[in-house]
């Protein structure tokens, strides 16, 4: 079984959520990246994704990024920030495991995803 970042919380001062702590997530980051060093395949929102690697040029960073469909951008965040022409949803996961869903809107917007609503495949 693959490392998880289901059990990550991602603190918010707003609803005064305390998130994990940045050393257990940055171990949590470290093997899910040692596990995954060219693609992630992830569950979410009743789909299978596959999201492509982006590393840095020095190799020092990395996150995972994919195109998704746009009704699920719609099931979890409406249709608020997408373009009426041609609306394209992206889902990036960053090296230190936080979930973001984007719009190809020219104001960018990114929401927050739960880590928990993610299954690594």
């Amino acid at each position: 079984m693959k490392s998880q970042i289901s059990t990550l919380i991602k603190g918010d001062h707003r609803e005064n959520v305390i998130g994990t702590s940045l050393e257990a997530r940055n171990e949590i980051a470290k093997k899910v990246i040692s596990e995954n060093p060219e693609k992630l395949r992830i569950f979410f929102g009743g789909e299978t994704i596959e999201l492509k690697v982006n590393w840095s040029k020095s190799k020092k960073s990395v996150c995972y990024h994919a195109e998704v469909p746009v009704h699920l951008y719609v099931k979890y965040f409406g249709t608020f920030g997408l373009p009426k022409n041609d609306p394209k949803a992206y889902l990036t996961i960053n090296g230190d495991m936080t979930c973001i869903m984007a719009t190809n809107s020219r104001k960018p917007m990114c929401q927050y995803i739960k880590e928990s609503e993610i299954t690594i495949l």
